[in-house]
């Protein structure tokens, strides 16, 4: 994984690859950038400042909660 990458000045704890498919619920801090797919839902913990970003390949199949 490639934690501590910039992007915007923001920084990315959480990487979803593009090969790689995720069965269940994403929980993270910071920041989260998603390339691959994930089937459930997506979910911001406890940091106000969290951001999401997804690719234009990326998908979440689910229900997004981030502030």
């Amino acid at each position: 994984m490639f934690f501590g990458k910039q992007r915007n000045n923001k920084v990315i704890h959480t990487l979803v690859g593009d090969s790689t498919r995720i069965e269940g619920d994403l929980r993270f801090d910071g920041g989260c950038h998603i390339d691959g797919v994930v089937h459930g839902n997506v979910i911001a913990e406890r940091d106000e400042e969290a951001f999401l970003s997804i690719s234009e390949d990326g998908r979440v199949e689910g229900n997004v909660q981030v502030p």
